[in-house]
């Protein structure tokens, strides 16, 4: 399974595993989920989970480095929110392949709890990918075009 990380055991909390994947502090930057969310959906191995995670830049540097890579609009506090998606197995023991929606994934149901909290961005993977999940939600709203078996669960992110 290339890109998988598997561990012998299943954590003890998938959701506390989650988060801590998406967590991170160094002098220049801190990240965290600020939403999270299971989602089973069909044809995948296992649940897909969904997070919105906050990068705040502390730094003057780290501020003017990602204005020039420009690929997320930054906010007054000098922060942006995207997404994360961890597809999840528990084959072999529990494992994942995480990514962020600039490499435009192909699981693509991400509820609105994560949408909605998602920093403009310019990036055109995460363009695509937004617009996916976007007409996935729409179709899932609208009744439309939902495959059997599909489920979504909030999880809180703090």
């Amino acid at each position: 399974m290339m890109g998988w990380l598997v561990y012998n055991t299943r954590p003890h909390s998938i959701v506390d595993e989650i988060r801590s994947l998406c967590t991170f502090e160094t002098d220049a930057r801190r990240a965290r989920p600020v939403a999270l969310a299971k989602v089973l959906e069909p044809g995948q191995a296992g649940p897909v989970w969904y997070a919105a995670v906050k990068c705040e830049l502390r730094t003057p540097e780290a501020a003017l480095a990602h204005k020039e890579r420009g690929d997320f609009a930054l906010q007054a506090d000098n922060s942006y929110t995207f997404a994360a998606v961890f597809l999840t197995t528990e084959e072999d023991g529990w494992g994942y392949k995480d990514m962020d929606e600039t490499a435009g994934p192909v699981a693509d149901h991400a509820p609105a709890l994560i949408l909605d909290v998602l920093t403009p961005t310019s990036a055109e993977f995460a363009l695509n990918w937004r617009h996916r999940c976007c007409v996935n939600l729409f179709n899932k709203q609208a009744g439309a075009l939902v495959e059997e078996g599909y489920q979504v669960q909030n999880q809180a992110a703090a």
